[in-house]
């Protein structure tokens, strides 16, 4: 996740809160991870 810039980390946790009415704990997930390459 160190990887991915920052603005690019920024706009995947914006994305994913924008849909948190339906995944209300993925955008707090993607923060603890800095991005969907978290694993």
């Amino acid at each position: 996740s160190q990887n991915r810039p920052v603005a690019d980390r920024v706009g995947v946790a914006q994305g994913l809160e924008s849909e948190d009415h339906q995944s209300p704990g993925m955008a707090g997930l993607v923060r603890s991870y800095g991005g969907l390459d978290g694993n």
